[in-house]
């Protein structure tokens, strides 16, 4: 029996994942996020060339500590772009994949096989994070590739600090409840209307940062994720220096009050599963 839903479980996720990429919504907003940070690549590249040839001018010699420390910054200023893109576009984009296959009555072939409402929600919400992380894998090596080249030395453990606990959750939260929520709903249109719904809500909570626990609720407090734990971290430089405010929770909190909403968001679309087929 397990045996049986775990290869059904595969298959539900295999077909997502590749569904995912024959449509237009993940490849282009991958296309999109690459082709941004790579204008912000060139332009940070562009800023930290003049400034050192300023440097040099007043006879001021930058030593390859402080060249990297500067490689490390301008590698976060792809940060801000991120966030807008994983909270703005992931919930409308992916909100329809339950929707999809109900309107296109592939939901109606999969439930009249033996397959539960805990397989199918499981296979979906996976297939779904395993397309959505395969482009991000791309867009997260060529954007280093490309800020070696176009920004200079940086810190890969920072670097891929910023992705491991701040972009990847964010997205992987962000998805997750935007296919949860919108799973209840008739068509493709009402979903990602749905999805949209969640992605305002995601921007009006940057505006209200309490400085309490409930930020960290929140899948949209930029702040939370920013506090990554490295040891050549800039922003712990930089809160040191006065210059911005240090976060005062720390990612293992944030990821984990994150997995619980989707936890809670993904009971709630199968009780709500369970009782549409009781009726």
């Amino acid at each position: 029996m397990l045996k049986l839903r775990l290869a059904q479980l595969g298959g539900i996720i295999r077909y997502e994942a590749l569904i995912q990429w024959r449509r237009r919504g993940v490849p282009t907003l991958m296309l999109v996020f690459a082709a941004i940070l790579l204008l912000v690549e060139l332009a940070v590249g562009q800023m930290g060339r003049r400034l050192n040839a300023e440097s040099a001018a007043a006879g001021m010699v930058a030593t390859s500590e402080i060249a990297r420390a500067q490689g490390t910054i301008g590698m976060y200023y792809a940060w801000p772009v991120a966030l807008l893109l994983m909270i703005l576009a992931v919930p409308p984009i992916v909100a329809d994949t339950i929707p999809r296959d109900r309107q296109e009555s592939v939901s109606e072939l999969i439930h009249s096989l033996p397959v539960g409402h805990s397989t199918f929600l499981g296979g979906k919400l996976l297939g779904g994070w395993a397309g959505l992380f395969g482009g991000l894998a791309g867009v997260m090596a060529l954007s280093g590739c490309a800020g070696r080249l176009l920004i200079g030395p940086y810190n890969l453990t920072t670097y891929v600090q910023l992705w491991s606990m701040g972009i990847l959750p964010l997205a992987m939260f962000s998805s997750g409840i935007g296919i949860l929520l919108a799973s209840g709903q008739p068509t493709r249109r009402r979903a990602t209307f749905v999805g949209a719904a969640f992605s305002a809500y995601c921007v009006a909570m940057l505006a209200t940062t309490t400085g309490t626990v409930w930020d960290a609720v929140s899948l949209a407090r930029p702040s939370v994720f920013l506090s990554l734990p490295a040891e050549h971290n800039p922003l712990r430089v930089l809160s040191r220096l006065g210059m911005i405010s240090y976060p005062p929770f720390q990612i293992p909190l944030a990821i984990g009050l994150g997995a619980l909403q989707v936890a809670l968001a993904w009971l709630a679309a199968r009780a709500w599963m369970h009782w549409k087929e009781e009726r």
